[in-house]
């Protein structure tokens, strides 16, 4: 994730940033004595409750993590119902403390009856990244803005 283009930063400032995803920790490394594992409201770890509940509930899993900081560990699925398809997502821990975060970028577009792709999310990473500005003015800011 980082900023988006043509910010004024200043010396030290963090740009950019990223996040451990367990999935893609090789195994080889875990035989090493290394270890994978995340905090949070939701991981995406697979063996994870929330995916599973979700997948049981009948979901397709369209994508699990997010190229966005706060949010990583986010998961999107969709649902078949009489009405088409429905999404269902698994919320990192975050979501219910950043005043900026992957659900303020996502939840209005699903509500607003928009269909958000893989392709869709991979494109937040550019501009994903939060500034953590003293005064939070989201939504006019640059995060999450592609």
């Amino acid at each position: 994730m980082t900023l988006h283009t043509m910010q004024m930063v200043e010396q030290g400032q963090d740009v950019a940033g990223t996040r451990v995803i367990p999935l893609l920790i090789a195994e080889k490394k875990l035989r090493r004595g290394g270890y994978g594992g995340c905090d949070g409201g939701m991981s995406v770890d697979p063996d994870d409750r929330t995916p599973a509940a979700i997948r049981a509930a009948g979901a397709k899993v369209v994508r699990y993590g997010a190229p966005v900081y706060p949010g990583a560990m986010f998961l999107l699925g969709l649902v078949t119902a009489e009405r088409g398809e429905v999404p269902v997502l698994g919320l990192p821990g975050c979501v219910m403390y950043h005043k900026a975060s992957i659900f303020e970028l996502l939840v209005p577009r699903l509500l607003a009856g928009l269909a958000v792709t893989e392709k869709d999310i991979i494109a937040l990473g550019h501009g994903g990244f939060c500034a953590y500005c003293a005064e939070c003015r989201y939504p006019v800011c640059h995060f999450g803005k592609a």
